[in-house]
C-alpha cells in the first residue's frame, strides 16, 4: 500500500523537523486510511508510530463504508459488480485486506473520535463498535446526531472535539 509508505515518510519528515508529537487523521476516507496507518505503524520502527489520531466521520471498516454504506445505492453498481462475477464474500475477502486487524499502535485515551449518530455514509453502528472494541474513554468519543457532511460543518462552530485532542497532545 504506497499510501501508508508515504505516511511513514510524513512521520518521519514530522519527528525530524519538530520536537512535538506527532498525530495521523482524517475524515471520512481519510479517517479510514489513519486506522490502518495506526495498526500497520505496529511494525514500523517506533520513530515512525503515531503518537495520537483523530477520526471523523469514521466506521469500523471499508466493508461495512463500501456494501453497508449509501455509496453503495448511489452508485447503483452491485448489479454490474455482481455480472462480473463478484461475490459479496470474495469482495469482503479484500476489502478486509484494508481493515485494521490490530489495536493502534497509540493508547485509546489518545485518540479522539467524531461521528454521526445519523451517518449512513460511514455506518454509524460500525464507528460505535470500532469505539468499543478499542475502548475508547467516553471523554474522547463525540456523538453527535448529525450525518456524514454534518458532522464536519457542526466542527466549524462546535471545537470541543479539536480543545481535547490538543489537550492529549499538549499532554504527550
Amino acid at each position: 500500500m504506497g499510501a501508508l509508505r508515504e505516511w511513514s515518510v510524513l512521520i518521519d519528515w514530522a519527528r525530524r523537523h519538530s520536537t512535538g508529537p506527532v498525530a495521523v487523521g482524517g475524515t471520512s476516507l481519510g479517517a479510514l486510511m489513519s486506522q490502518l496507518a495506526a495498526d500497520r505503524a505496529a511494525d514500523w520502527p517506533e520513530r515512525l508510530r503515531p503518537d495520537a489520531m483523530l477520526l471523523i466521520t469514521h466506521c469500523g471498516s471499508q466493508v461495512d463504508a463500501v456494501m453497508r454504506g449509501q455509496l453503495a445505492r448511489v452508485w447503483g453498481n452491485q448489479d454490474a459488480i455482481r455480472e462480473k462475477g463478484w461475490t459479496t464474500s470474495l469482495i469482503e475477502q479484500y476489502l478486509r485486506l484494508l481493515d485494521p486487524q490490530r489495536p493502534p499502535v497509540m493508547s485509546a485515551d489518545r485518540i479522539v473520535s467524531v461521528i454521526g449518530s445519523r451517518d449512513g455514509v460511514t455506518p454509524f453502528d460500525s464507528g460505535l463498535d470500532l469505539l468499543d472494541r478499542w475502548r475508547l474513554p467516553d471523554t474522547n468519543r463525540f456523538i453527535w446526531r448529525r450525518g456524514h457532511f454534518s458532522v464536519p460543518m457542526t466542527m466549524i462552530r462546535n471545537h470541543e472535539p479539536l480543545r481535547r485532542f490538543r489537550e492529549i497532545l499538549a499532554s504527550i
